[in-house]
């Protein structure tokens, strides 16, 4: 009965031992996860912010000018509807950049959400 006991006690320590493991490598693979989840953060801040400038840059490479009408030679209606003046490009520009941004959140928002649900079946 003695020798049970103590077979029983070994085997409860060995599972606690292998229990408090288990929590540390979710805790360690949960610190990875938000470390990663920071640095998305972070170059998504950085795209952000570079995002129009590269905007402009391309479209100019592209041949781009935004003072250049864009309307077919000889159809004076359509020049003042079609014109894109700088201040009209900047604003379009603009909100474009503000929907990319809102976006990116609600991309982050969902995959937060994700992670959170694959996560929590590991706990």
């Amino acid at each position: 009965m003695h020798a049970r006991l103590e077979i029983a006690d070994a085997m409860r320590k060995l599972s606690a031992a292998d229990q408090e493991g288990r929590v540390q490598q979710r805790r360690e693979e949960l610190a990875a996860l938000r470390r990663d989840m920071e640095k998305l953060r972070e170059d998504l801040r950085k795209i952000s912010r570079a995002f129009p400038t590269l905007l402009l840059t391309k479209l100019r490479k592209a041949g781009f000018n935004p003072d250049e009408p864009r309307v077919p030679a000889g159809d004076s209606k359509a020049v003042a509807a079609i014109v894109l003046s700088r201040p009209k490009l900047s604003t379009r520009v603009s909100i474009g950049f503000a929907v990319a941004v809102l976006v990116g959140c609600v991309i982050e928002a969902a995959v937060k959400w994700a992670v959170g649900r694959v996560l929590s079946h590991f706990q």
